[in-house]
């Protein structure tokens, strides 16, 4: 059995409600979300050993996704996956008015102010396992408005790697090729008719508004877990060297 851990935000929700096709075919995988909207998982704090809620709100809302928990203890996962966190842009976004270098600096400076930065050096303090993370999904293609990035998404993704990444030894994954169109945005088929997240707090409708791009569905989350699985299988194959390299 292979036990992964998934500390994440609404975007989560597009694996989860993938996560029974998945295990159709994977039935060796064990998948463990924890999982609050925004920047909620902030009250995530390490403690005892554990990476635990701080705050009865998000107790609530983690034993809601993980099925129970409100901590996790490291020693009950083979790896780790941050998912979610960074790397969104902003309608504004507009590089021909922009220099390179500033476009750099407010992209890099984007995900340094998210939640990922935090999660991946608080779980690298907890543990010598493997640790993957994934930046927001780009926004669904509308059709309308042309698709702006202040960098091209690879080269974003490799920035990402070395600067936030590499420290923690830590493995950045990217969008799977088939849900891109040209770097710049995900297919419109992965946005149509993505769900919430489930929330301990207040009722959530059963989908997002029909306009809503940012968040993916559960065809996106299959194609995105069936991409990563070779390579967390590959991974764990290598060994716990890998990860203290």
């Amino acid at each position: 059995m292979i036990r992964l851990c998934i500390i994440g935000n609404s975007h989560a929700a597009a694996l989860k409600r993938a996560t029974d096709a998945f295990r159709a075919d994977h039935p060796e995988v064990r998948l463990s979300f924890f999982a609050a909207p925004s920047r909620e998982t902030a009250a995530l704090e390490v403690t005892d050993g554990r990476y635990a809620a701080s705050t009865p709100e998000l107790a609530a809302q983690l034993r809601l996704t993980s099925g129970g928990h409100d901590d996790i203890v490291p020693s009950e996962y083979d790896a780790f996956l941050v998912y979610g966190f960074g790397g969104r842009g902003d309608f504004s976004d507009n590089p021909r008015l922009l220099s390179a270098a500033f476009c750099r600096a407010v992209a890099l400076e984007r995900v340094r102010r998210s939640l990922l930065p935090r999660h991946i050096a608080a779980l690298r303090q907890l543990t010598h396992a493997p640790i993957f993370a994934a930046l927001t999904p780009l926004p669904g293609i509308d059709g309308i408005r042309k698709p702006r990035r202040l960098m091209r998404y690879k080269a974003e993704m490799a920035m990402v790697q070395a600067q936030i990444c590499d420290p923690h030894g830590v493995t950045l994954c990217p969008q799977p090729p088939e849900s891109l169109v040209k770097g710049r945005a995900t297919r419109a088929e992965f946005a149509a008719g993505s769900q919430p997240l489930e929330n301990a707090h207040r009722p959530t409708p059963g989908t997002h508004d029909r306009s809503e791009r940012r968040h993916m569905n559960a065809a996106y989350g299959r194609v995105w877990l069936e991409h990563f699985w070779p390579r967390l299988r590959a991974t764990l194959a290598d060994g716990p060297k890998r990860a203290a390299e």
